[in-house]
């Protein structure tokens, strides 16, 4: 895609959009602009989302959420794909066409995504598996690599992909009208936050960690529960 990199990213989550293991059923397309200095930018393309509903259960059901995935994890991928910004020429090497949604027979040509990333785990094996499966394909009809995305790294990482995604208008960068400002950009400080080192909390439904991070793929677990996570202890203690 150029100077950009852009990423396919199928996920499903159970307590966030970035991260496939639970009832979530998410698919993205983010596109990352330029390098550092200054820190990297970044456009979400497309993003939806759908819960299974699993208030019978009062919990997350695996077979219901595995069958959620498999029903509606499609009809995601196909409005994602045509999300992919269009390409004004055809390269098998770059770019791939997708019939016309009109439905009239002619194909719309777009830009191939750089990678296809799902998550890998940790998380229940049936959601993983939808996720995997089909992020998998993606990869092999369109030629590009597969990334596998770790569950927990990706809510840790998710600050700094929202202060990416953000674009503030008294910035140097584009605001939301697409003119650049007059002012100076941000220090990369400023750019690049939460900055590392740094700690992190993470609960969620099965994971309750304290890590310690000083790069984007440099973690050290410092303490977890004894026993169960603590949304899991939330969850059981709901349901008396």
């Amino acid at each position: 895609m150029g100077p950009s990199t852009g990423a396919l990213a199928s996920i499903e989550g159970q307590d966030g959009a970035e991260v496939p293991n639970g009832d979530d059923t998410s698919v993205a397309v983010l596109e990352k602009h330029g390098h550092p200095p200054p820190s990297p930018r970044a456009a979400l393309h497309f993003h939806e989302k759908i819960t299974a509903n699993n208030a019978p259960y009062q919990g997350i059901h695996p077979l219901n959420s595995a069958e959620s995935h498999q029903a509606h994890l499609p009809g995601l991928v196909q409005r994602a794909l045509h999300a992919l910004p269009r390409a004004d020429h055809s390269d098998p090497l770059t770019t791939f066409a997708l019939p016309c949604p009109t439905g009239d027979g002619s194909v719309t040509h777009h830009l191939k995504p750089t990678f296809i990333s799902a998550t890998r785990g940790p998380g229940m094996r049936s959601s993983l598996a939808t996720g995997l499966d089909t992020a998998k394909g993606l990869a092999l009809a369109l030629s590009v690599p597969l990334v596998g995305v770790h569950h927990m790294q990706a809510h840790l990482l998710t600050p700094r992909l929202c202060n990416a995604l953000a674009t503030p208008s008294s910035t140097g960068f584009p605001g939301a009208s697409g003119t650049p400002s007059t002012n100076p950009p941000p220090s990369t400080s400023d750019q690049e936050h939460p900055s590392f080192p740094l700690l992190t909390l993470l609960i969620s439904g099965g994971h309750t960690l304290l890590l310690h991070s000083t790069s984007l793929t440099s973690h050290i677990q410092l303490a977890s529960t004894a026993d169960i996570a603590a949304g899991d202890c939330i969850d059981k203690i709901a349901r008396l």
